[in-house]
């Protein structure tokens, strides 16, 4: 949603220079050069992914929560062994696999209940039926208890949690490099999942489910719960929760990967802990993505760009001058010292310029998403400014609930709408009905009284 495919490409030579990509000639400090990466030991053919990886390693959390301790969430860092994170990218291949085989023996079985002419009855029509014994959160729990190594790795976390200022509450955990955000996206036969789209499109007015109402709307209020459903699947409470949600994410089996590809001797992975946050779930209008070159702020974007807020739109300027404030008082002179060129997420919570956090730094590529700009018709900007917010500026044209809900989630959420629609009709139905006996016994009393009024004068 938030990530432009591809990368910029990193033209090996000198150090910090970045060119052929859609910033042109970019200069950054942590761009190592050859000659710097090769001294390290790393092999001629990994250059190129050695660079990538230690460039965004420089933008984790562990790099700058110090300086920013006060300006963002509180947070908790683990360290994370080669071997572990070995085992738990294994983990992730074990589930995927387990989930192929479901989606083949569900295949294979409509295919046997075609050829037979007799279709079962719990699974009808649906591909993604799931039965009492088909909950994949099960698969995720078993591959993480069969997983050598790991154990230890869950107790550290849960030791860490203890000593944190947060402990014994709710938490959100990501890798140094990304969050597990994708795990809902790919993982509809997950029952939870399914209860928390459910519970969060449910919130939605039945106002907004009749004949005549606005379809845009409808949709608008589908997709954002289907996004605080998305953010709430984060909310963790354990270590064992943690690593379970981090086997069904594809994000992260990815950076698991690109992590240990240049072996334990250049391993630095760590996991990284935070105060969870249930207004910032249910606020996704309160996120900004912010670009920063040279320490320059530049730019900045609505972060959910598939949604158009209203309060957004109509406070963009003196939202403008908040983020620009609190980045200028409390960010820049901070972050001078280490990190020049960067992206920074900000959540914005009211108007006020004290009341504005940091949620996280990201590398200043195509790698991280634009948001409403473009890493290349909008360069100019990016780079040098003069600064520019943009935000959503109407419904008209931002697309109906099916270009930003994900397609394995289409038929549920299709679902949840017929029902809301029926629920409506027999509301409606029921009132209708109601009103017409109100009527009739009126009428019905009227005449009553004059036949019986005429009788006595007769």
């Amino acid at each position: 949603r938030h990530h432009t495919p591809g990368m910029a490409e990193k033209k090996e030579g000198k150090e910090g220079k970045e060119s052929k990509g859609p910033l042109g000639a970019f200069k950054d400090v942590h761009l190592l050069s050859d000659e710097k990466i090769l001294a390290r030991g790393v092999s001629p053919k990994d250059v190129g992914s050695y660079r990538i990886r230690h460039y965004r390693r420089q933008l984790s959390v562990d790099k700058w929560i110090d300086q920013l301790r006060k300006e963002t969430f509180p947070t908790a860092i683990v360290d994370l062994r080669f071997a572990e994170a070995k085992a738990l990218r294994g983990a992730c291949d074990r589930y995927n696999q387990l989930q192929a085989k479901r989606a083949q023996d569900r295949k294979r079985k409509r295919e046997e209940e075609k050829s037979t002419d007799s279709p079962t009855e719990e699974a009808g029509d649906d591909p993604d039926a799931i039965g009492d014994d088909e909950d994949t959160a099960s698969d995720a729990s078993r591959v993480v208890a069969e997983s050598k190594g790991l154990a230890a790795l869950i107790k550290r976390i849960d030791n860490a949690l203890s000593k944190s200022s947060f402990s014994g509450q709710p938490f959100f955990a990501k890798l140094d490099t990304r969050s597990p955000k994708d795990a809902l996206l790919y993982n509809p036969r997950v029952l939870r999942y399914r209860r928390l789209v459910e519970d969060e499109l449910a919130k939605t007015s039945l106002a907004r489910f009749l004949p005549c109402g606005s379809q845009r709307a409808l949709d608008r209020e589908m997709t954002l719960g289907f996004i605080r459903a998305q953010n709430r699947a984060l909310k963790l409470h354990d270590g064992q929760g943690t690593l379970e949600l981090f086997v069904r994410s594809f994000r992260i089996a990815e950076d698991l990967m690109a992590m240990t590809q240049h072996g334990e001797k250049h391993f630095d992975g760590k996991l990284v802990l935070r105060q969870w946050d249930d207004w910032t779930a249910d606020h996704p209008e309160a996120e900004f993505r912010c670009f920063v070159h040279k320490g320059k702020l530049t730019a900045a974007t609505q972060y959910f760009t598939s949604c158009y807020f209203a309060p957004v739109h109509d406070r963009r300027d003196a939202l403008a001058e908040q983020i620009q404030r609190f980045f200028n008082e409390k960010v820049k002179e901070k972050l001078s010292a280490t990190h020049e060129s960067y992206v920074i997420d900000l959540l914005v919570r009211s108007s006020t310029s004290d009341d504005v956090q940091v949620i996280e730094l990201n590398t200043y590529e195509a790698y991280t998403g634009a948001g409403l700009f473009s890493w290349s018709e909008d360069r100019d900007v990016l780079m040098n400014g003069p600064f520019e917010l943009r935000v959503v500026e109407s419904d008209i044209g931002v697309g109906g609930r099916d270009k930003f809900i994900a397609k394995q989630w289409m038929a549920p959420v299709d679902e949840h709408i017929e029902f809301r629609r029926l629920t409506v009709l027999m509301w409606v139905l029921t009132l209708v009905m109601v009103v017409l006996a109100f009527v009739a016994q009126r009428l019905l009393g009227e005449s009553t009284e004059y036949v019986v009024h005429h009788s006595s004068e007769e």
